[in-house]
């Protein structure tokens, strides 16, 4: 029977988290389309660009979806997961939005997911997500580790601490990776001896780092000559905004039933940035998660 359900589950995941990318691709960006930065880091398409860089990556690494509890130096778990992202796809900075993709501008992102997760000894706790947003083929991985400070215990909360980054694949004009550090707390409820629930909530700090390659070459006042002498002069691209400048906040909370091996998870989240330094607006990033999954 567990054979047959986690084939099963492997299957359904496979089937959705992979079959929309290839249906259409109207949620893929289009970097160029956000204007020449020139030399300014502060120029309007550099801020479009960093406050695009800034929701992509919130989204993609924001989703938790598992308490704060290890699962136990033999323990692994299966989940499928899929996430929605209501990114402020209409916002404006100079007139422009900078969620340039295809028409309509986004204002949900959605997200399948597969998830794994492997208990080590010692409260420890590895795992791997690798999640696309439909209609696109943009696509991500992540690695995470978790300790489970506090676990275990009859009438103490559980307390976990959990680390993350997350990686960007399939667009070819961007470079975008986050980091993320979280501490979360539950705690398991028996139900009649049935089934589980376990609530849980945590805080995160997630930082964002965005980069462009070269977009295109401005020879505009260029000669022949001086263009063949030195082809990278007068490159266009976004310079790299680290994480150090694009930090935010983000709050969630969610909600874990399990019977035997069978979980079911729903997770909300609310992430802004932490101070608008440096930021030409600071817009809150929701975000609505849910799993389904198989646990050994």
């Amino acid at each position: 029977m567990r054979r047959f359900a986690l084939a099963f589950m492997l299957a359904l995941m496979g089937a959705v988290v992979w079959s929309p990318a290839a249906l259409a691709d109207v949620n893929d960006l289009s970097i160029s389309q956000l204007g020449n930065p020139g030399s300014d880091p502060n120029s309007l398409p550099s801020q479009r660009f960093r406050l695009l860089g800034n929701e992509l990556g919130i989204s993609l690494s924001s989703a938790t979806l598992e308490p704060p509890t290890t699962l136990g130096i033999d323990g692994f778990s299966f989940a499928f997961e899929y996430s929605f992202a209501f990114v402020n796809g209409n916002a404006q900075i100079g007139g422009q939005p900078y969620w340039v993709t295809g028409s309509p501008n986004p204002s949900v992102l959605m997200m399948p997911a597969l998830h794994f997760r492997k208990g080590l000894p010692y409260s420890l706790e590895v795992g791997g997500r690798v999640e696309t947003i439909t209609n696109s083929s943009l696509y991500a991985g992540s690695f995470e580790a978790k300790w489970g400070v506090v676990e275990g215990f009859r009438y103490i909360p559980d307390l976990g601490v959990r680390f993350s980054m997350t990686r960007l694949f399939g667009q070819q004009d961007m470079d975008l990776t986050t980091g993320l550090i979280d501490v979360s707390i539950g705690k398991e409820i028996g139900v009649g001896g049935l089934f589980t629930l376990t609530p849980y909530a945590g805080y995160s700090v997630i930082g964002v780092d965005s980069s462009s390659r070269v977009l295109l070459t401005d020879t505009s006042g260029m000669t022949a000559q001086s263009y063949q002498a030195n082809p990278a002069q007068n490159q266009v691209l976004f310079q790299e905004n680290t994480v150090g400048n694009n930090l935010y906040n983000r709050f969630y909370g969610g909600l874990r039933f399990r019977s035997n091996i069978v979980s079911l998870t729903a997770e909300f989240s609310y992430a802004t940035a932490q101070s608008s330094d440096n930021l030409p607006i600071n817009l809150p990033l929701e975000q609505l998660a849910v799993a389904a999954g198989l646990t050994f």
